[in-house]
């Protein structure tokens, strides 16, 4: 059985891997060939960590990075069963130097963002692995809607009222539609579109084809796009994986309504909500005004040479 094929195995039994480690989601975002996956396995020949990892190139060399919409992918471990906490923090030293030494030799750079529920990285330190601890703000699973909605700082609630009865929030299946908000609110960040249209189109329709998530459009009584963008969920949680809206039409309080809308969501499936980390000092105002936990991860880096 090839490494893929066993990964493929490894993660149907594992239901609560995040949806960004399920080998169909990696095949969208990376581009099926352009990931592998470093394992490591105990005496007997079970699986006891994973570390999925794309390949791209820059500069003329090859470095390991994680790809776009990824908020967390990087090293995974199997703990055992009822696990006390110093027999966690045990299984933590002894598998992930080993996991780590599946990565591939020979690279300039390795860059990996750890899920929420890995949080021990010091085995990595000792060898030559630095972290930076990046953050999301996070409805919890157990929130209902009523609660969902007091979090909501005042300006947010009073932007989310006005845009109600001014704005629709539609499903759609036109990738098209969206792409154009995306480049423009990248355009004015200054940044770059991460993902191409063909690649937004496939992982549009990983999600749709295996439920796990949706395309969505705000729109005006004339039918004037103010904002789109696309969710994905897993057992655990619902992702904000990327929105955009319109420049001209910022001040309708479209992308506000879409994400309170897409919170409902989550708290109708009893699933959290991730409004996904931004160092965007805008972006991130906008995300903390909906009143989210701060949530931690560990964000890895080191130079192989």
């Amino acid at each position: 059985m090839s490494t893929q094929e066993t990964y493929d195995q490894f993660v149907k039994r594992q239901p609560e891997l995040p949806l960004f480690f399920q080998p169909g989601w990696l095949d969208a975002v990376a581009g099926a060939g352009n990931w592998s996956v470093g394992l490591v396995r105990n005496g007997d020949g079970g699986i006891v960590g994973v570390w999925p990892y794309q390949r791209s190139k820059r500069w003329g060399l090859v470095p390991i990075a994680h790809p776009p919409l990824m908020s967390q992918v990087g090293p995974w471990l199997d703990y055992p069963a009822e696990q006390k906490t110093v027999g966690r923090h045990d299984f933590e030293w002894r598998w992930l130097p080993r996991l780590a030494a599946e990565l591939p030799k020979g690279l300039f750079f390795i860059e990996a963002k750890m899920p929420y529920s890995m949080r021990n990285w010091m085995p990595l330190e000792q060898l030559g692995w630095c972290q930076t601890t990046r953050y999301s703000y996070v409805h919890p699973a157990e929130w209902d809607r009523m609660q969902r909605w007091r979090a909501l700082a005042g300006r947010q609630r009073t932007t989310v009222r006005k845009a109600e009865g001014l704005l629709q929030v539609v499903e759609t299946d036109s990738v098209e539609a969206i792409h154009p908000l995306l480049q423009a609110s990248f355009r004015e960040r200054a940044t770059r579109l991460p993902l191409s249209l063909p690649r937004l189109r496939a992982v549009f329709f990983y999600l749709h084809s295996t439920g796990q998530g949706k395309a969505y459009l705000v729109r005006d009584e004339r039918g004037k796009i103010h904002a789109g963008g696309i969710l994905g969920w897993d057992r655990v949680s619902v992702y904000n994986l990327i929105q955009g809206s319109d420049p001209a039409l910022r001040h309708s309080g479209a992308a506000a309504l879409a994400l309170w809308e897409a919170t409902a969501v989550a708290a109708d499936r009893g699933l959290a909500f991730d409004f996904e980390g931004s160092r965007v000092r805008g972006v991130e105002e906008f995300f903390r005004g909906f009143g989210g936990e701060l949530w931690g991860y560990g964000e890895l880096r080191k130079r192989a040479f």
